[in-house]
């Protein structure tokens, strides 16, 4: 029997792991940022994420970590590359 791929990874962060870094996908990024402030740059623009935020990361989207604050935090939904080329591929037609 095929083993299945997972089709989305679930997590919460506090982005500090990836503070002066890109964050990139195959697939595409659903983000919600819960508490507290950070700064970011998106296609080099920057940007102020906070509270009730939501932030949509595409394959082709570069989006750069610059700071946050002490008590950020999101919680965020990584899906795979198959499941959004099917969820854009059925939009499409």
């Amino acid at each position: 029997m095929p083993e299945k791929k997972k089709t989305f990874i679930y997590s919460t962060s506090d982005w500090k792991d990836v503070k002066g870094k890109s964050i990139r996908t195959d697939g595409c990024i659903l983000i919600f940022c819960e508490e507290g402030m950070a700064t970011a740059s998106a296609e080099f623009k920057p940007r102020t994420v906070r509270k009730r935020d939501v932030i949509l990361i595409f394959p082709d989207t570069m989006f750069v970590v610059n700071d946050v604050s002490e008590l950020f935090s999101v919680k965020q939904i990584e899906i795979s590359s198959e499941m959004f080329d099917e969820a854009t591929f059925t939009l499409s037609s």
